[in-house]
């Protein structure tokens, strides 16, 4: 306890920090993806709940591969694909209002064309980051301020030039875990400054299409593959943000699964839709929603379902840990 300031204190392995003990809605969102066919769809799910989810509103393109990223108020989501048909692949970047719900606005354009992203934030500042661009790997990073809308302004590069990584943060550091490769490489970078990222440890199995989730403190990597199409996993893996080194065997997911949608509060991880598989096929697209408590450790548990079985969604909250709190 600070009795100079009268605020309660953590340190997050670099510095001193306040506990953000502000009251959040809890509210996650799961951004478009494809069912059979790409979609717009948003919808939202109560955190601290259990249930089905409800319609939110629309984005602005029907696509898959978006990166995720948000402050308490809003959830931006950027770049993403529709198929071979010209674009195809995008650099554009909506956001939501997430209190209020609604249709998505257009915020500004990514640095690069690319699909399968991932993302990081703080209160101020989104990152995304990983993907696939031009029929190749990406390593780039863009960033974005929140307050206002623009284009994002480029970072720095990661250590492996991956698509489909794992989005962790807490308020002062982003996680980019694994990745199509596939990698088993955790990267770290400083959230509100610029450069390329640092190496911070490796998975416990090469992956990607995992969806990531966190609290300040903890890190999660549920799911994910060496490959879209065998050897899919059910694990879930964890980090501590502020060191670095190896994850950790959480647990275990209720079935194999790829590609779901991440989202967090500041006490349960969650993933929404996705591919479950049975064997070492790619599956089938799911609607189930998944959660687990972050701090402790063991098997997933059942949320409730989406309003319909959805894969390679985008997924934020007004509640992760990248907002402080634990």
């Amino acid at each position: 306890y600070n009795f100079d300031f009268k605020t309660i204190e953590f340190f997050d392995g670099n510095s001193w920090r306040q506990v953000d003990n502000t009251t959040r809605r809890g509210r996650g969102i799961i951004s478009s993806g494809n069912t059979g066919s790409f979609v717009t769809r948003i919808e939202s799910v109560d955190l601290a709940s259990q249930g089905n989810s409800v319609s939110f509103g629309d984005n602005t393109l029907a696509r898959q591969g978006q990166g995720g990223c948000s402050s308490n108020t809003r959830g931006i989501f950027g770049g993403g694909y529709n198929g071979p048909v010209s674009p195809g692949v995008f650099n554009t970047i909506d956001y939501v209002t997430i209190p209020s719900g609604g249709d998505a606005i257009d915020f500004g354009d990514l640095t690069e064309t690319a699909s399968n992203r991932a993302g990081v934030s703080s209160q101020t500042r989104g990152i995304i980051g990983t993907g696939l661009a031009g029929g190749g790997n990406s390593n780039v990073m863009a960033y974005v301020e929140f307050s206002t809308i623009g284009n994002a302004l480029d970072f720095g590069d990661l250590t492996v030039a991956r698509y489909l990584g794992a989005g962790l943060n807490s308020p002062t550091r982003g996680l980019f875990a694994g990745g199509y490769g596939p990698t088993a490489v955790i990267d770290f970078i400083t959230i509100a400054s610029t450069g390329n990222a640092t190496k911070f440890g490796d998975l416990t199995v090469a992956r990607g299409h995992g969806a990531g989730c966190s609290n300040s403190v903890r890190g999660l990597i549920m799911g994910g593959g060496p490959g879209a199409n065998s050897n899919i996993k059910d694990t879930i893996d964890y980090v501590i943000i502020a060191s670095e080194g190896n994850a950790t065997d959480f647990g275990t997911l209720s079935t194999n699964k790829w590609w779901g949608a991440g989202m967090s509060s500041a006490t349960r991880g969650f993933i929404a839709g996705g591919y479950s598989a049975t064997g070492t096929g790619s599956g089938s697209r799911t609607n189930v929603i998944e959660f687990v408590n972050i701090m402790s450790s063991g098997s997933a548990v059942d949320y409730g379902d989406l309003s319909e079985a959805i894969a390679a969604s985008a997924g934020c909250s007004d509640s992760h840990g990248g907002l402080g709190g634990f």
